[in-house]
């Protein structure tokens, strides 16, 4: 799990791979029901979203190494208003773990947006 960890969930500038870190992600993957390799490997998100008339936020680490996500937020950025997308500095695809608070706060000014300043 650590290997895991190290080369594809965190970030490049991410620090030590510490002990909470592998007994999450060891748990986490033991309990999913979902495979996404073939789902994420394929593609489509966007296709998918072009119905979706919701508001999405969607979030990567700028090293995400399963993704450009420089690249797909400029690609994808002004097809709907209601779309936001949006690259967390110094994390990868663990984002929401590796930047947790401003992770946290992007989520809490999305779902108010009377919080955004």
């Amino acid at each position: 799990m650590r290997h895991n960890l190290a080369m594809h969930m965190l970030g490049a500038t991410a620090p030590g791979i510490d002990r909470l870190a592998v007994e999450i992600h060891t748990q986490a993957c033991a309990r999913t029901r979902f495979r996404s390799k073939e789902i994420s490997r394929a593609g489509g998100l966007f296709d998918t979203l072009a119905g979706y008339r919701e508001p999405v936020l969607m979030l990567w680490g700028e090293h995400d190494v399963t993704a450009d996500p420089a690249a797909l937020a400029a690609q994808h950025r002004d097809l709907d208003a209601r779309r936001r997308i949006e690259v967390v500095a110094d994390a990868g695809h663990w984002v929401q773990y590796e930047q947790a608070a401003d992770v946290n706060t992007r989520l809490r000014t999305w779902l108010d947006p009377r919080l955004e300043t």
